[in-house]
């Protein structure tokens, strides 16, 4: 499992890579922990784009919320943090 704490405190836990969008990786959230939502319709978002796609231990990475398929333009960028790779 990926884990990436970002700048801002909030911590992502991403199971699984689901594939890439260019030089992103897309990854999937951890079902146990979290989704991400945003007004004013509160869609649960269950993907983030990660940069660089595969991080080594203690990267620094770039992530956006996104949804399969969903262009890039519409991504949601929400910072930058360090990944590190953890077992549940």
């Amino acid at each position: 499992m990926l884990i990436i704490r970002l700048e801002s405190g909030v911590t992502l836990n991403l199971e699984r890579s689901v594939g890439s969008a260019g030089k992103h990786g897309i990854w999937e959230f951890h079902r146990a922990a979290n989704s991400y939502m945003r007004p004013p319709n509160y869609t649960p978002f269950r993907h983030a784009a990660i940069l660089p796609s595969d991080p080594s231990a203690n990267q620094k990475v770039s992530v956006a919320i996104c949804a399969p398929g969903m262009p890039e333009a519409e991504w949601i960028p929400v910072g930058e943090g360090i990944a590190t790779h953890e077992e549940w």
